[in-house]
This record gives structure tokens, sequence and C-alpha cells, in this order.
């Protein structure tokens, strides 16, 4: 006995050769949207970055200048005659 065969109308066979369209739209999209949210999520962690970074730079320059003002001090009380070659002149003040 050979097995029955269903017809299938045109419509159905452009339905079905053409479904992978509907999950490549959405996968498509989902990517879109997925690099659209992390663009922005970067662009906030960006901005906390720079807040920090800017902490931490005034906080050095803080630190920088005093270590130059006392080094100057140092240059002051010692006539300029103080040795490069280590900071054990410092220890001495």
């Amino acid at each position: 006995m050979e097995p029955l065969r269903k017809s299938i109308s045109l419509d159905e066979r452009k339905a079905k050769s053409t479904a992978w369209a509907l999950t490549f739209a959405d996968v498509v999209t989902l990517l879109l949207t997925f690099f659209v949210l992390l663009l922005v999520m970067l662009n906030d962690a960006e901005k906390t970055i720079n807040v920090v970074i800017d902490k931490l730079l005034d906080k050095t320059y803080a630190q920088m200048t005093n270590v130059i003002f006392l080094i100057s001090k140092v240059f002051a009380y010692t006539n300029n005659n103080i040795c490069f070659c280590c900071f054990s002149c410092f220890a001495i003040l």
C-alpha cells in the first residue's frame, strides 16, 4: 500500500519556505537591542570611572605639591648642598 501524501497549497509552501525570516528578524532585533543596551551601560560606567580617576589625580596632585614644598624647604635649610644619590639627607630633618 502506498502512503498517502497530503497536497500542500502554494500559500503553505511559501509560508514554510520563508519561516526562517521571522526567526532571523527576531535574532537581529535582539542583537541590536543588546548592543544598544551595552553602549548605554558602558557610557554610564565611563562617567563613573572618570569621577574616580579625577579624585585619585586630585589626591596625587596634593601629595606631590606637599613633597615639592618639603624638598624646597630642605634645599633652603641646607643651602642647596644636598646629594641626590640617596634620600638619607631627608632623614636628618
